[in-house]
């Protein structure tokens, strides 16, 4: 009689069937956030931000990097849209994109701290950071390592 659909925090696929993340085929039509939009409109809240703050930033001494966790599709698309909006800005080249995947150190604060510090400490080349933190705890954490 009706439309059948599901609303969640992600689309429900059959990932059994196809083994494939995060293209497992729907199990029903989906109705929920677009998550890589999401991410995306967050990366370029962030280049907005760096624009504001520092109209006259080498682009080229700018590191953009992504917290993730790619077990998680719904969280890790935010990280896809995230990077595609860095990597729009003109002059950026894919090499100044970090991902960083906190699968092995917790979606916490204290995992995003173990996972960022290696990144920045090894990039000592980069001026500026733009890091999209996914979640609150995570933001605070890389926020803590740049501090």
């Amino acid at each position: 009689d009706g439309v059948v659909w599901m609303s969640q925090m992600g689309t429900a696929r059959d990932y059994i069937a196809t083994d494939e993340l995060p293209d497992g085929e729907m199990l029903a039509p989906f109705v929920g956030f677009d998550y890589e939009g999401a991410g995306y409109l967050c990366g370029q809240k962030l280049v907005e931000w760096l624009n504001e703050t520092y109209p006259d930033a080498d682009i080229s001494e700018v590191g953009f990097m992504s917290c993730t966790l790619t077990t998680s599709p719904p969280l890790h698309q935010r990280a896809v849209g995230a990077k595609r909006a860095f990597l729009e800005v003109e002059g950026v080249s894919e090499s100044q994109y970090y991902e960083v995947d906190l699968t092995a150190y917790g979606l916490t604060m204290q995992g995003a701290i173990d996972g960022v510090t290696p990144v920045l400490t090894t990039n000592t080349q980069y001026k500026y950071w733009l890091i999209f933190g996914l979640i609150d705890d995570l933001a605070m954490g890389a926020a803590t390592v740049i501090d």
